[in-house]
């Protein structure tokens, strides 16, 4: 048997049965349990150096449902730890990147006088209380924290850091990068969130379920545009010609041109990819990095001074 995981992947889903796959899922799932058992006999090797990379089997747990008292207790605290001290700015092993935890310990270290009652106000949707809350925080931390909340979603911003929160589930995800994003909710709420320094920029859901975004730069807003789109960054390609390349990843549609006074008129158009198994296909799902460079891109077309305002 070729135990490649491409091409176990591959056997599962064209030729794999519900019984056989069963047994071999919870041959994982024993292994699985084994390797987090041995982990944990050693503090100090489950402290310095898990067994699984950045504790990735700790978010599949949590991801898939697991309760707090069904997770391995050491290892999560030293998680919830890390995450607390990369908040606070201070010397980590690594930096946590797309990491989760429970809903409960992440308010607990961001709202620490208020953090059951945040959980208690957003479990029963009172959403006054709780944006009570999230509007003191921010009174305090200014431009360092920003916030956007649905009925499904908490969107926080701390020191340009992303955490995401799944009020349903009752998780977040510290530090939100290259986690895929398969809601189309999420990925308008999180374009909406990132859109809220712009001025003139629309955000449009369409019949198709993708996301259209609008956005026009005046001629006296924009920056030099005979050096952005003409001169090297590498010798090959001008810094236009690379974020078309990075964005025609993610958008379906691309239109950039003038109007009769010289604004510029920015036309993208962003949907989901769907295909099962899409990482063995070949296909890239979105992620928040992905969204994040369509507004670098838009940066770059703005006067340094306007980018800079918005650090």
């Amino acid at each position: 048997m070729n135990t490649d995981p491409h091409s176990i992947i591959d056997f599962l889903l064209r030729h794999g049965f519900k019984k056989q796959n069963t047994e071999l899922l919870k041959k994982i799932a024993k292994d699985i349990d084994a390797l987090c058992i041995r982990c944990q006999r050693d503090r100090i090797q489950c402290t310095l150096s898990p067994l699984c990379s950045r504790r990735f089997l700790l978010k599949l747990r949590i991801k898939s449902g697991a309760k707090l008292d069904d997770v391995p207790k050491f290892c999560y605290r030293q998680l919830v730890n890390l995450i607390a001290r990369d908040k606070e700015k201070k010397r980590t092993l690594y930096r946590p990147v797309d990491s989760y935890i429970y809903l409960l310990d992440f308010f607990a270290i961001f709202f620490p006088k208020n953090y059951r009652s945040l959980f208690k106000n957003l479990s029963f949707r009172k959403y006054e209380e709780a944006i009570d809350v999230l509007e003191s925080f921010k009174r305090k931390m200014k431009d360092d924290f920003r916030y956007f909340l649905t009925e499904n979603y908490l969107i926080i911003k701390f020191y340009e850091k992303i955490y995401l929160s799944y009020l349903k589930e009752q998780y977040v995800c510290c530090n939100l990068r290259r986690d895929e994003i398969s809601d189309i909710n999420l990925l308008e709420n999180l374009i909406l969130f990132l859109a809220t320094n712009y001025s003139h920029i629309i955000i449009e859901r369409t019949p198709e379920d993708s996301i259209l975004i609008s956005l026009k730069v005046f001629k006296k807003k924009q920056t030099d545009l005979h050096k952005y789109f003409n001169e090297d960054i590498d010798e090959n390609k001008s810094l236009f010609l690379k974020d078309i390349d990075i964005i025609s990843d993610i958008s379906n549609e691309i239109k950039i041109y003038f109007d009769e006074s010289d604004n510029i008129d920015v036309r993208l158009n962003v949907k989901l990819k769907t295909n099962i198994n899409h990482e063995f296909l070949g296909k890239r799902q979105i992620n928040y990095e992905n969204i994040q460079n369509i507004f670098d891109f838009f940066n770059h077309l703005y006067k340094k001074e306007l980018k800079e305002q918005k650090k």
